[in-house]
């Protein structure tokens, strides 16, 4: 956050020297500046005598310090160059922000309050929700968790050594570095940034610093390399909200072109299942995605007008239900019986439930595609 969404690095370092006055330490400013982009513990511990924090504490010293930057800071903030419009421009896409800052969640208030900016981001990550902060990339994998995104499928901007080194360690798949705290030249030739920009009014081309997939060498995204093109398609369509999909492969099937077409078309998902015998007539039926559907399982709202009620569905193959099994309710669940589910997450066997079938593991990626209230129907895999 420091120096990424705000230029405060000078507000800090007031905020130190006021600080470090009252303690009477001294030949603090060089040590300073080997510590940006750290967490305030690790900084106390570097420019403070251990006397002081063992009298006063590390929490309170930290403290301390940071309502005196709050104060200093107050009058004169405002957002790094260009940064509010980009941040609108990534909402108009559709494309989710998060922050991953070692700064304490006072301090990441305060410059979200202040700057108007709060409502962009979906995550925040400070340095009191981690255990260990920058140069350790715990701050961005739990950015990118929050995210629901893999790290490597996540760019990230940062401004300082510690922050760049906690990017690529996390598996960041591009590291744009800001030149507001330190040289163009030392970021360009002494850290792992892949491309450096005085601030962020100097992006000529957002879609090439986008651009996917973020894997150097890749055709695609890596969990689209076992993927059928259809569920790589519909994943494309409904998690990263692209506007234009270009299926390159000369070798997609007349029948993926079809899930494909009829997709496009009908907004509706095609979902090849595997059924056991006596169930082939839920085929190429168009269910909903229930709005009461736990994150585990997808809930078909349409299953009491296809399935069979009450005694005629018998208890069978109550085994383990894992990811991607088809399972409806037996007579054990009285006037539930014959309610179907997709499974998203394993569950142990249930005598009440059977397993009546399987979607393929090339058509994984679709299951996270059903959202609540999105309509889909089952087609034989063939």
């Amino acid at each position: 956050m420091d120096g990424v969404l705000v230029n405060n690095t000078q507000a800090h370092v007031k905020a130190f020297e006021i600080f470090c006055e009252r303690y009477g330490v001294e030949d603090w400013q060089h040590k300073l500046q080997t510590a940006f982009g750290m967490g305030n513990d690790d900084i106390m511990r570097l420019i403070l005598p251990e006397e002081i924090i063992r009298e006063k504490g590390m929490k309170a010293l930290g403290e301390e310090k940071e309502a005196i930057y709050r104060e200093v800071y107050a009058p004169e903030i405002r957002p790094v160059r260009g940064l509010v419009e980009l941040l609108e421009e990534l909402r108009r896409r559709g494309i989710r922000c998060a922050v991953g800052s070692s700064g304490c969640r006072e301090n990441v208030d305060f410059v979200h309050s202040n700057c108007g900016i709060t409502d962009y981001f979906s995550c925040i990550v400070s340095g009191d929700r981690v255990t260990r902060c920058k140069p350790d990339p715990e701050i961005y994998l739990l950015a990118a968790e929050g995210l629901h995104l893999p790290s490597a499928e996540c760019l990230v901007f940062e401004d300082a050594r510690v922050g760049i080194t906690a990017a690529r360690r996390a598996g960041a798949g591009r590291i744009v570095a800001l030149a507001t705290t330190l040289p163009r030249h030392t970021l360009a030739t002494q850290t792992e940034a892949d491309v450096v920009i005085d601030d962020f009014a100097s992006i000529t081309d957002l879609d090439a610093l986008l651009r996917g997939p973020l894997y150097a060498g890749l055709p695609t995204l890596e969990a689209h390399r076992t993927a059928a093109p259809s569920a790589a398609f519909a994943d494309l369509a409904l998690n990263y909200g692209l506007d234009g999909i270009f299926a390159g492969d000369p070798e997609v099937s007349t029948r993926e072109q079809e899930y494909i077409r009829h997709f496009c078309t009908t907004g509706e998902l095609c979902l090849p299942v595997a059924l056991r015998p006596g169930y082939e007539t839920l085929y190429d039926r168009t269910f909903t995605c229930r709005p009461d559907s736990p994150k585990g399982l997808v809930r078909y709202q349409e299953s009491r007008l296809y399935s069979c009620f009450g005694s005629t569905v018998q208890p069978d193959n109550c085994v383990e239900r894992r990811r991607r099994c088809v399972t409806m309710d037996n007579i054990g669940y009285g006037r539930y019986s014959g309610e179907i589910q997709l499974v998203r997450a394993d569950l142990p066997a249930d005598e009440k439930v059977n397993v009546i079938g399987e979607v393929p593991a090339e058509y994984d990626l679709l299951l996270d595609c059903i959202k609540r209230g999105k309509t889909f129907r089952m087609v034989k895999t063939s």
